[in-house]
């Protein structure tokens, strides 16, 4: 009688030990769960500041510099085009001008006056140009998973300002200042200005939209 106890202990302990190696091997552990947006149901749509005319912003004076984007199709940030260090002059005469430059990209709230409130991103998001550097970038900013909401200010902040003349430019419109607000300032404790010279900077934007 003692032996079929024991036997028959025996296989109840086996058999709820395989029911919790069951329940190990049929458990799905989440850990370091990354949510990704499935861009197949996602088309990308690009808008472009334009105008007629633009040139080369010289900004040895200048921390930041950011424009008022408006009327964004809804969805999330794909990439932001700048053109950086235009010819002022002929292509090696300008060169001999060129510092190595950190960027960093900015993302501003609109405040009640009209003028860059609270920054949106606080990390931000890095972009180093050697001195030879001239062109078109196109700056992935997918990662930041920021939203197109209403309106917003956009621009570069100088990490390491040279100030140098003719060290670093950015590429603006010279016309438009009835469609576009650029704004400028000197240094972070400084107030924004209008920078009315630059009606905007001359970017793209591309977003993400639903299907």
């Amino acid at each position: 009688m003692k032996l079929l106890i024991c036997v028959a202990a025996n296989l109840i302990a086996v058999s709820c030990f395989a029911q919790i190696l069951d329940m190990e091997r049929d458990t799905i552990q989440m850990q370091n769960v990354t949510l990704k947006r499935e861009k197949a149901h996602y088309r990308k749509k690009t808008v472009r500041l334009e105008g007629t005319c633009y040139y080369a912003e010289d900004m040895w004076e200048t921390y930041e510099i950011v424009t008022l984007l408006q009327g964004l199709p809804e969805g999330y940030l794909e990439t932001i085009t700048f053109t950086f260090n235009g010819l002022y002059s002929s292509e090696k005469e300008q060169r001999e001008h060129f510092s190595p430059s950190e960027l960093e990209l900015v993302f501003y709230e609109v405040g009640d006056d009209g003028a860059p409130a609270s920054e949106m991103y606080q990390e931000g998001k890095t972009v180093k140009l050697d001195k030879s550097y001239m062109g078109r970038t196109a700056i992935d900013v997918s990662a930041l998973n920021i939203k197109s909401e209403g309106s917003m200010f956009v621009g570069i902040r100088q990490a390491t300002p040279t100030g140098k003349k003719k060290a670093f430019s950015i590429s603006c419109l010279c016309n438009g200042q009835d469609r576009y607000v650029t704004m400028v300032r000197k240094s972070g404790a400084d107030l924004w200005s209008r920078r009315w010279e630059c009606a905007a900077l001359k970017t793209d934007i591309t977003v993400l939209v639903k299907k």
